[in-house]
């Protein structure tokens, strides 16, 4: 009899247990889990920002990169709409220069200092047909843009616009200069 009574006392006692299992997780096991299942999903969110985002940052950067405005520029010959040729050179100007550590001259002193023809010439041609002469003839904005885009490729080649920005140094300290307030 006693035997018995152990028998349903431990048979009682894999009840009680059972209870508290589910998938072979005891109690405090699976209030663990529930409790990480919104920490996983708040960290599988988190970086699905972080990704999304700087998707969009490179995504903005390409768009404006200064290659990307000399394309477009490209487009615009292609168009022959000399007021959008025009922004678009003004655009993509301001991109090239940025590139420098000094802003440089302006477009028409760097289409000059330039010493091709071709690229003052149509550069004068454009002025006259936006500001002059509204019928100017003799100006391509597509042997325009072929012409800019031989320079700009020797630009790049000698380093003048490829040259990142340099930023002054604000550590007045490493000069031996102090100021006080």
């Amino acid at each position: 009899m006693q035997d018995s009574l152990h028998t349903m006392l431990n048979e009682a006692g894999d009840v009680e247990a059972a209870i508290f299992e589910w998938m072979g997780l005891n109690w405090w096991q699976l209030g663990l889990v529930i409790l990480l299942i919104p920490l996983v999903i708040f960290l599988i969110y988190r970086f699905i920002v972080f990704i999304s985002s700087e998707f969009n940052i490179r995504k903005e950067r390409r768009r404006e990169s200064e290659v990307n405005h000399f394309q477009l520029l490209g487009e615009m010959a292609k168009q022959e709409d000399p007021v959008r040729f025009y922004n678009q050179l003004l655009k993509w100007y301001d991109h090239f220069r940025s590139r420098q550590s000094d802003p440089g001259p302006g477009l028409a002193q760097f289409l000059a200092s330039s010493g091709i023809v071709e690229l003052v010439e149509g550069y004068e041609q454009l002025n006259k047909v936006l500001f002059g002469e509204r019928k100017a003839t003799g100006w391509s904005p597509e042997r325009f843009h072929a012409t800019l885009k031989r320079y700009r490729k020797s630009c790049l080649k000698k380093g003048e616009g490829s040259s990142k920005l340099k930023l002054p140094d604000i550590n007045h300290s490493s000069h031996g200069r102090h100021f006080i307030n």
